[in-house]
């Protein structure tokens, strides 16, 4: 696979691709400290804050190094390592973000980052100018970085006498100090304006799925219950209220299997997220059809298995809704399974909360057979679907899903439903986490 490849990935590629870590890291908030859980917890927390500090301080120096770089080759393999260490930065956020206080701004950056640098990346390889006014947004985005990696390597000497489970706000001054000098513009980085999936116009967006009326704390309570029935259920604590993508309550709960955390929106009580520190016995069961009698339960209808990963002993599956034979792959949600005991140990709605909606019927222009006759080179098919994926700046394309395989590798295409133009390859990769899609 080439670089150019790897960078212009879309929405969905970044949304299968992160699924292993999103899920690995989500809901680590509200832990006793007492027992393995509580120290397990602490010391992710402890790895997620090397892995932020790291990963900004690799962010800081290929920034730094666009201002002596010119040739194109150089820059874009600059901004595509600069891309890949802002998602790693990005995965380490998500342990914090349900703290009970919010890191969306730093977030927003290194998401923006990450987009910007795709942008001129794609500039790069594609011959396009690369003009004084992007140099100079680097050079901005490289000092906002330069800051965040001081600030965060402040206190990095007595690391070791943090108490991460107890929550950021009691750890260090100075850690809280970035998200908040971020927050109010204490620390001034460039508007980002350019066709992108994290582009500013896309702040404000609608959480289209997020529907219904506001419902009290108790309310709440009562819905977590009975989203897990399946799970004995034996005390549900109000936790905090978070306003965090949206008006959520995030709620502890204990079950005859273990201790968990669920997060459900303020409105409609939708489930967004769910992390459950379940044990039992070892199991049989498909994981896939497990998943999909989970989300079942939530009362998410024609919900169908896409994708599936494992590794030590997790199994990660993605699914989307399925409507009139194509799968609408901005409707996606992510269910953690433990292959040992067949026990539902996570889960995360928001790219369905943020996008599903009553859609009209489109019908494509092209054919099966029409989207099978473009020229895919050295491909082999061996199935087609239609597919609705998503496009940078928010929008939706109706698509023919085309799988095959070139030498052993496996390939997803995507030919556009309406004009029959290639619009999108990934590649199926073996991975330490199973199998993932680039």
């Amino acid at each position: 696979m080439n670089r150019s490849a790897a960078i212009s990935v879309t929405v969905i590629t970044a949304l299968l691709l992160i699924a292993v870590a999103v899920l690995a890291a989500l809901l680590g908030v509200y832990v006793k400290d007492n027992g393995s859980y509580a120290r397990a917890a602490n010391s992710e927390y402890t790895q997620a804050y090397y892995q932020l500090k790291d990963s900004f301080t690799n962010v800081q120096t290929n920034l730094s190094k666009a201002r002596v770089v010119r040739g194109r080759e150089m820059l874009s393999e600059l901004m595509l390592d600069t891309a890949v260490c802002c998602e790693s930065a990005g995965d380490a956020l998500y342990k914090f973000a349900y703290s009970g206080y919010s890191t969306a701004a730093m977030t927003k950056y290194a998401n923006q980052v990450a987009d910007y640098c795709s942008y001129i990346h794609n500039k790069a390889v594609s011959g396009d100018k690369i003009t004084d006014t992007d140099y100079s947004t680097l050079n901005k985005l490289s000092d906002v970085a330069a800051k965040l990696q001081e600030m965060l390597g402040g206190i990095g000497d007595d690391i070791t006498n943090y108490r991460f489970s107890e929550g950021l706000d009691k750890i260090s001054d100075e850690f809280s100090g970035i998200m908040s000098d971020i927050q109010d513009g204490s620390i001034e980085y460039p508007s980002l304006i350019y066709d992108g999936p994290f582009s500013d116009g896309l702040d404000e967006r609608e959480a289209k799925g997020v529907t219904g009326e506001d419902i009290s704390i108790e309310q709440g309570a009562e819905k977590v219950r009975q989203m897990l029935s399946d799970m004995n259920v034996t005390q549900v604590d109000f936790v905090a209220e978070n306003t965090y993508h949206f008006p959520t309550y995030l709620y502890s709960f204990k079950t005859d299997k273990g201790d968990g955390d669920a997060q459900i929106t303020k409105r409609g009580g939708h489930l967004v997220l769910l992390s459950h520190n379940c044990s039992g016995e070892k199991t049989t069961d498909s994981v896939r059809a497990k998943a999909e009698e989970f989300v079942a339960r939530l009362g998410l209808k024609n919900m169908k298995a896409v994708w599936e990963a494992e590794g030590e002993g997790l199994a990660y599956v993605n699914l989307c809704l399925e409507e009139d034979g194509a799968i609408i792959y901005p409707d996606m949600v992510k269910v953690k399974i433990s292959t040992e005991t067949g026990c539902v140990v996570g889960y995360e709605a928001l790219s369905y909360l943020y996008n599903h909606t009553d859609r009209a019927a489109s019908m494509p222009a092209i054919s099966e057979e029409e989207a099978l006759s473009a020229d895919l080179g050295e491909l082999e098919p061996d199935g087609i679907r239609l597919a609705i994926i998503p496009t940078d700046g928010g929008g939706e394309r109706l698509a023919y899903e085309i799988y095959g395989t070139v030498n052993d590798l496996a390939f997803f295409v995507y030919i556009d439903a309406e004009t029959g133009r290639e619009v999108k390859v990934m590649q199926v990769i073996d991975s330490d986490q199973g199998k993932l899609l680039l």
